[in-house]
């Protein structure tokens, strides 16, 4: 177990804190609390009293008009108080937001105006997150703590109403029903605490399942997965975490079971020996009827306001805990000066040195820079050269005071920069780093990253010299007027992105040119009639294909290297292949007879694992429905089957009945969709002339308003008139 870190603030100084902020921001959160937790408890109260009175009433023989008076005075009661009540709980959220809104407005604050070295403190960051998380939405410490705090108040005004009520009852009895609370208390927060000391392990459990689902499901993976055969491994590994987190859960299901059933039984002894001793009194006639439904009702709610503060005090003691992490993250000490130092020296140019300068990143064995002396004069040009990782990017964020140096100094005109006000120091740069961030203001204050004193003079010269008039060149700079800052900071910031595209665009076209060609040569073939090796090499050129374009960072010439490779095989394969029969049958196979002389070859249907359903089916497809009338059937190399009837089922043909068939020849289209065809015109053997005249005949103008027309060797014509045309 790890050991407990006491936070720097307990419960009543984050109480008091949120107090501070409430009555400076929306005083009436706090006055809403008090009259929620006051009206749940007059609530309570009237509900109590209600039927003791009434039978009171009715015990002594009271006019019928007192009776419904009391009825009355009741009921009156718990309207206003319920109404009250309702009212309060429905205008609490929105003053409450407005404290938590500052709290956020805070956390903002020291968020955009810390210190630079603070953005890469591990510790730093988790505070963030931590200090985000207890802000985000209305069931979070920083907006919930009202409600506990309420429901505090009210559990501990009910509790001292209700001990002034049960006072003339024997004080054991008060000491054993609130033992049994506490007991019952401590036992279900032991199992709160349990599960709470575990959360580590369940979120490590999470984790894993996370991260194998997130690799299983990635796209840049699935190839390796599927090469690699790797699908079963990550199914019993994630099966084996997922077994593992079952145990666990069936660990926390068995403490929460425990606390649940202990729980139970205290209430049983709780509630008995508190009823067995009401029962006692009134057997003694100590107790009227009215008073035994009072106290009886009172011991119950008694116990619920009891384990009402217990809770709500374990609740605050949470709320708390987030609460001091919020605090600790805006009390981070900033380890810059940001306030007073030495006013920055008014001069028309600065010179910038490094004397002695290293810089060690926090963490890490080795300097980054190490003992380096540089000078940047007035109106000197620098070009900084290293390979990734050398301290290029550390070098210009030590120029720019976001870093200071482990040893030595980094001098402006002679002042070392740690002196000066650091968001003065700031103002005599503008630098862009790979992380940048786009403001919701006007275009001319992202650029000038203030919003006084704007030169626009200045401003245009920077969008000129980063050859970005044309993005920005409509918008009124002068003015001030906002841009349509997403399609700026598109254009502005992603021209990286856009050139990629452009490559990506580019390496489509040419890959799918290739495939083009190469297909072509191939010949015609449809997808059910490629041979075993064309398959496996359209299927290996539809993932080679792929990889450039995936990633522009693989050389283009390796795709097409492998592309043109594969075609090469395929044609010098095929070539061999129409030279050697006995090449052919080994690598495409030979026809197998499914059918032969009408009976089925049941072996060789066995050999080619084709059922008889199969079977059936593609004789179905060639209209084919009674297996007697089959002669052959012949399944070929592609997977097609081929059918031969038997001589009697055959179709007649007019050579077989001797009678002459007149030939009709090819049908030529002539027009297709009102553009005349003049190859097939000419090959049809008609003018344009004949072509115009039947087309009148037919009730079209011209041939533009033809849809379709169609003309073979012995004059048969198919006339289609195009829709929508006069």
């Amino acid at each position: 177990m790890k050991d407990k870190i006491k936070p720097k603030y307990n419960a009543a100084q984050n109480v008091g804190w949120m107090v501070k902020i409430a009555w400076k921001v929306r005083k009436r959160v706090l006055f809403i609390c008090v009259a929620m937790a006051a009206l749940e408890v007059l609530y309570n109260l009237t509900q109590l009293y209600v039927a003791p009175e009434i039978l009171s009433c009715v015990e002594r023989h009271a006019p019928v008009g007192e009776l419904l008076g009391t009825i009355g005075l009741f009921t009156l009661a718990l309207f206003l108080t319920m109404g009250l009540r309702e009212y309060f709980r429905e205008i609490a959220m929105f003053p409450r937001v407005d404290v938590r809104s500052s709290i956020v407005g805070m956390i903002g604050r020291k968020c955009n105006m810390t210190s630079f070295p603070n953005t890469l403190d591990v510790k730093f960051i988790k505070l963030k997150e931590k200090a985000h998380h207890s802000v985000q939405g209305n069931i979070e410490a920083a907006e919930n703590i009202w409600r506990t705090l309420t429901v505090l108040l009210q559990n501990v005004g009910g509790f001292l109403v209700y001990l002034a009520i049960l006072s003339s009852l024997n004080w054991v009895l008060l000491v054993v029903i609130a033992a049994t609370c506490v007991v019952g208390f401590l036992v279900s927060r032991y199992s709160s605490n349990w599960i709470f000391r575990h959360r580590d392990e369940e979120e490590t459990f999470y984790a894993k399942k996370s991260y194998i689902r997130k690799k299983a499901e990635s796209v840049e993976l699935a190839k390796d997965i599927r090469i690699f055969g790797l699908q079963n491994w990550l199914n019993e590994l994630l099966d084996r975490i997922h077994n593992v987190y079952l145990d666990f859960r069936l660990r926390c299901e068995k403490i929460k079971l425990l606390a649940d059933v202990t729980e139970a039984l205290l209430t049983m002894a709780r509630n008995g020996i508190a009823y067995a001793y009401l029962l006692h009194l009134a057997l003694r006639d100590s107790l009227s009827v009215p008073e035994f439904i009072l106290y009886f009702t009172a011991v119950s709610t008694f116990t619920t306001w009891v384990m009402g503060i217990l809770q709500a005090a374990e609740k605050l003691h949470e709320e708390s805990l987030d609460l001091s992490q919020v605090r600790e993250f805006l009390e981070y000490p900033e380890p810059f000066r940001f306030e007073g130092g030495t006013a920055i020296p008014k001069a028309d140019a600065y010179e910038l040195k490094l004397e002695h300068v290293s810089f060690r990143y926090p963490g890490t064995e080795e300097d980054t820079i190490h003992d380096l002396d540089l000078t940047v004069r007035p109106g000197e040009k620098l070009a900084i050269v290293g390979l990734n990782g050398a301290g290029k990017t550390t070098l210009v964020k030590l120029l720019c005071g976001l870093f200071d140096p482990t040893e030595g100094r980094v001098l402006l005109n002679g002042v070392d920069v740690r002196d000066f006000n650091r968001r003065e120091y700031y103002g005599l740069f503008s630098a862009v780093f790979q992380e940048f961030s786009i403001l919701d203001v006007t275009v001319a204050e992202n650029i000038a990253q203030t919003t006084e004193n704007i030169d626009t003079k200045k401003l245009w010269d920077c969008i000129e010299k980063a050859g970005l008039t044309g993005f920005v060149g409509k918008v009124n700079m002068d003015e001030g007027a906002p841009a349509d800052l997403f399609f700026f900071a598109h254009n502005l910031l992603s021209l990286g992105q856009n050139i990629s595209m452009a490559i990506v665009l580019l390496r489509t076209i040419i890959i799918f040119s290739l495939l083009l060609l190469c297909m072509r040569i191939l010949g015609k073939r449809q997808l059910g009639e490629l041979e075993l090796s064309e398959l496996v090499v359209s299927v290996l050129v539809a993932d080679l294909a792929s990889l450039p374009l995936q990633d522009i960072g693989i050389p283009l010439m390796n795709g097409l290297v492998s592309i043109l490779t594969l075609f090469c095989l395929e044609l010098i394969l095929s070539g061999v292949a129409l030279r050697s029969q006995k090449l052919r049958a080994a690598l495409f196979g030979k026809p197998c007879f499914l059918i032969e002389k009408g009976t089925i070859n049941q072996k060789e249907m066995h050999r080619c694992r084709f059922s008889v359903d199969e079977l059936t089916e593609e004789l179905r497809r060639q209209s084919v429905t009674d297996l007697s009338t089959v002669e052959y059937a012949i399944l070929e190399t592609d997977g097609t089957l081929n059918v031969i009837l038997t001589a009697a089922e055959r179709p007649v043909t007019a050579g077989q009945l001797q009678c002459a068939a007149p030939e009709t020849g090819y049908p030529y289209i002539l027009i297709s969709d009102g553009t005349v065809l003049r190859e097939n015109l000419r090959k049809c053997g008609k003018s344009e002339e004949w072509l115009r005249a039947e087309c009148r005949r037919r009730g079209a103008r011209a041939p533009e308003h033809v849809f379709l027309l169609t003309c073979d060797k012995a004059g048969n014509i198919y006339f289609a008139k195009r829709e929508g045309r006069p």
